[in-house]
Order: structure tokens, then sequence, then C-alpha cells
């Protein structure tokens, strides 16, 4: 239950502080004057989307902060608090701000929460009920998580052995296809293992003959600047005053001498050395220029086999090794193929009973939530009937195609079922879907019928309707109000509503009004004393703050609704 709501800059809210008690709260006041701005600020402490325009302006942030009185002893609020890592309570405190930097932050009894955990929560506290359900019911894709939703805990123990019977499908599915698939698929394997493979082992790959080509080609890329360069020093060896002869003389001209001192002795077979040392390069050097002829077409060949070594390296791996490494991968993933006929036969045993357990849940689920149907399609007519639909006629049709031989194909976590919720609200009109026949107001009751056979056995939500009253009035409002109220004998509702009818009914009425001075707008959600209900009903009519005839009529209004209100406590 909410207790206690605080709204901080939002919007045109400078500050509002707002308790609330058990039992049917309504919400009012003139077009325009914010009533919406009540439901943002609940979507947004309740982690929907924070949107930086709510911010009131000239402030540089907006918060708004909730207390819920919660059943400490509820499966799901535990195991929430658990995952949380703190002890569990029966006061829940909430708060949420974000900043026009950007900043959001997501707190539950002090501590620091995501978004996603915050709606994890407040999923379990909150039900609001606005505009957008309008469109979410007439999406058939919803239907079966509404049908579900009536008795879950029925279907609970079948969905999750579905879920364990999907998770051994995917696993042989994924052996079958390790083992190269079926038939056709099988072939196409091999035939590609073969291609690859073939492609490869044809490319002939030597580590390190990468490097070898690229020294080579840029040898070649450079041929003509390495001739020119050479030449010059061929030339050079070839003159009369070669450095050979030089070094030559030199050492003749040190042994004259080098009986006089041992030094030069030393020096001269150092010179000797060098000498000699020389011959060999210069020998080296002739044998390398003699050689230097590079082709153009030997270019071409070393640039089509570094291309063949690119490509293959693109395909298969960033290297040669790697390549060479996947080649042995591939050749022992063909040889399994080719003598796996046996394993695959075992996996396609085991698929097949799979798919027949998989076969009998989803009629075991279908079976369950046909049962379930029946139960939901009487009690939703009856609902319906309260509400001055008297000969409205609602049916879940199944619509399911699915055999033993398409169950694979068909199936989901949630079964095979194909529903879809068809309605007529009137006597001789035939059963169609509900976004074919279905008014405004038809709607608007027939999602308050939802809610609350839904919340029959809830004792712990907070319900909030938003404009419920879209496309109804007069009498029917008034079985809306009726409905509304009946509801919060086991449930805190709050309805933001326009029809006096429904706000008859309220416990606790509160109204907002928009001022402003000089300089600003504001907001003010005040709490009415019963005079001031009156006074507020009798707008909500039409009539003149003068008129005697409407403040008696809406007496007279708050006067037959607290009759049906005590008929009700007395009934519940």
């Amino acid at each position: 239950m909410l207790v206690n709501l605080k709204i901080k800059n939002i919007a045109l809210i400078s500050e509002a502080n707002v308790d609330f008690k058990k039992g049917f709260t309504v919400i009012t006041g003139e077009t325009g004057a914010g009533k919406s701005l009540l439901i943002d600020s609940l979507n947004f402490v309740l982690g929907q989307r924070a949107d930086k325009t709510l911010i009131k302006h000239g402030q540089p942030y907006a918060r708004v902060d909730a207390v819920f009185e919660v059943d400490v002893f509820h499966e799901k609020i535990q195991e929430f608090f658990h995952i949380l890592g703190i002890e569990a309570e029966d006061t829940v405190r909430i708060s949420r701000s974000m900043s026009l930097e950007g900043k959001n932050e997501c707190r539950i009894n002090g501590e620091q929460v995501t978004v996603g955990m915050l709606k994890t929560l407040t999923s379990e506290l909150v039900d609001i009920y606005g505009q957008h359900d309008n469109q979410y019911l007439l999406d058939t894709k919803n239907h079966l998580f509404l049908l579900d939703q009536f008795d879950e805990e029925q279907l609970q123990t079948a969905k999750q052995q579905l879920r364990d019977q999907l998770a051994q499908l995917k696993d042989i599915q994924e052996q079958i296809k390790t083992l190269g698939g079926l038939d056709e698929d099988r072939e196409k394997n091999l035939e590609l293992l073969a291609f690859n493979i073939e492609e490869i082992e044809s490319a002939n790959l030597v580590v390190g003959q990468e490097e070898e080509l690229e020294n080579e080609r840029n040898k070649m890329r450079n041929s003509e600047k390495m001739y020119e360069t050479l030449r010059n020093v061929y030339e050079q060896l070839n003159q009369g005053n070669s450095l050979e002869n030089v070094i030559k003389s030199m050492v003749y001209q040190v042994q004259s001498v080098e009986q006089y001192d041992t030094t030069l002795q030393q020096m001269k077979e150092t010179l000797e050395n060098i000498r000699y040392e020389f011959m060999d390069w210069q020998e080296e050097f002739l044998d390398y220029y003699q050689k230097l002829d590079y082709s153009e077409d030997a270019l071409n060949d070393i640039e089509e086999r570094l291309e063949v070594i690119k490509d293959l390296k693109r395909k298969y791996g960033l290297s040669v090794e790697g390549i060479l490494e996947y080649l042995q991968t591939l050749r022992q993933k063909r040889e399994m193929l080719l003598h796996s006929e046996e394993k695959l036969q075992e996996c396609l045993v085991r698929k097949k009973q799979i798919l027949q357990n998989i076969y009998q849940s989803c009629c075991q689920l279908t079976k369950v939530r046909q049962l379930i149907a029946q139960v939901v399609e009487q009690a939703i007519m009856m609902e319906l009937k309260d509400l001055g639909m008297y000969n409205a006629q609602f049916k879940v049709n199944f619509d399911n195609q699915y055999t033993i031989d398409t169950i694979e194909k068909e199936v989901t976590s949630t079964g095979a079922d194909h529903i879809e919720f068809l309605f007529s609200a009137n006597l001789g009109e035939p059963l169609k879907p509900l976004s074919k026949i279905i008014s405004g107001g038809e709607m608007s009751r027939f999602m308050l019928a939802i809610k609350c056979v839904l919340n029959a056995q809830d004792y712990m939500k907070t319900l909030i309707f938003d404009e419920i009253d879209a496309g109804i009035g007069g009498k029917v409002g008034g079985m809306v109000g009726e409905k509304l109220y009946k509801l919060s004998l086991k449930n805190q509702v709050l309805c933001i509503t326009h029809l006096s009818s429904i706000a008859c009914f309220a416990d606790k009425h509160m109204k907002i009004e928009k001022s402003s001075d000089d300089h600003n707008t504001y907001t003010n959600l005040i709490v009415l004393n019963e005079e001031e209900k009156i006074k507020e009903i009798m707008r909500m009519n039409g009539s003149f703050d003068q008129s005697n005839y409407g403040y008696l009529h809406a007496v007279e209004m708050v006067k037959d609704a607290n009759k049906i209100k005590e008929n009700l406590k007395f009934t519940k």
C-alpha cells in the first residue's frame, strides 16, 4: 500500500507531500490543472524512463520519494531483498532523483539500486492503468500473457518442465549441428569442408615464406636504385688505383720497416687481414652484382603469391601458422563427419523423444489454460454485468494448429498456444476480436473487469486508474465507481477521474488546482473535507456554487454512494 508520496520540482509542482490510506482515493481537478503530473511523478519513482523535461523550469533537479507498506512475508518481496543483500522490512522507502546534467539515482531503503532492480520491485507493489493499456489489450500478442496471469501458480510447474525440455532440445540441436546436420545440410557441410581443405592445401603454405617473399618484393621494387648504386661501386673496384691495390701498397711499405719495431709487424698483419677480408667481400659483391637481374614477371609472381597468402589469412586466420592449425581442425572435423553416422542416429532418436515430451507438455499447458479460460470467461462476464453490460459475451478463443510434426517450429518458452479474446457487447451480435467491435466506453469497462478478476485475490497491490471513465458517463459511471470501491475493499485504489458519479464513492478525495503569481504557475494537491468534497462534486456536475439544487443533488449523490458502500462492506 502506498503510504506517502513526496514530489519535488516536477514540472509545475514545486513541492508536494501527500499521505495516502487504505480504501478508495479519488483525485479530481479542472482539465489542465496537472492531474497527469501526479501519474508522471508516480511513473518516475516506480522506474519508468526519466525525462529531463519534467524538471521544473529554473531548478537543477527533480526528486520523488514514495513509502509503501508491504507484506514482509510475500515470496517475491523476500526474494527481492535477498538479492539486494539486505533484510526485508514491512516498510519500503523508494527515492529517485534526476538532474539536468543527466545524473539519475535510485534508492530502496537507503541502498542504491539500478532502474531495472527498482522496476522489479515496484511491479509487485503498483499496477497503473492508463489510456495506453487499451492498445495493449487490443494487441493479440498480449492475450496469452494476460490469461496466464489469472492463475500463474497452476501453470508454473508445466512451464518449468517445458523450459527444461526446450533446453534439452537446444542442446541436442547443437550436437546434431556439430555432427554436420541432416541429409542435405550434412552433404553441404562435407562439401564446404572439402572445399576449404583443398583451398588451403593447394596453397602449399610454408611458415616464414611470407616474410621472405615480402623481402624479395621490396628488393625488386627498388632494383633500379640498387643497380645504379652497385654499378658505381663496381666501377670504383675496377679503377687502377683500387682499394685493394692501396692496401697492398700499404702492406709492402710497412713491411720494409717492420724490422725496426715489433709494433709495425702487428700493424702489417692487421693490414694483411683487412686486405684478405676485402678480397673475400669483393668476390661476394661481384657475384651478387653479376646476378642482379630482376624481371617484371618475377615481381608479378611474387605479388600473386603474397595475394594468395593474404586472402587465406583473411578467410581462415591471422597468420600462416593459424591457417595451418585451422587446416588440421578442418581435417579432423571432416573425419568425424565421415564416421559419425551412428552418433547422429542416436541424437535423432533422442531429439524425437524430446519433441514428444515437448508436445505432451504443450498439450498439458493447453488443457490447463482451457480450464482457466472457462473460469475467466464466467468471471469477466459477471463483472461486465455489474458494469451495466448485461448482454456482453466474452470468450478466450484457442486457435491452435500445432501437431507432433510441427511442434519444433511452433513451440516457445510459453508453449504453443495461440489465443485471442473475442467479445460481443450486444444480444444477437456474434463474438468478434476486440479491435473490430469494442468502443472506448466498452473498452474502459472491459479493462476494469479484467483488473477486478486479476486482482481478486491480491491484497497488497496499489491499483491506480488514470481516467478510467473514458467514453462513459451517467449511470454507467456510477457502476464503475461502485466497482472501483468494491475493488478497494481488498486493494488500495487510486483513481483520477472527471466523473462525479465515480468521485462520490471516494473514501478520500483530493483535488489538484493550478494557481499563479506574477512570475510563476504552480500546481497544488489539496485534501478535501466532506463539505469541500460536496462542492467539488457540484463543480464536476456543472452546477454553480450558489445553486441550492446543485448542492442538494451533490449531497444526495454522496449519500446514495455511502449506502452502496455500506452494503458492499457488509457483503464483502
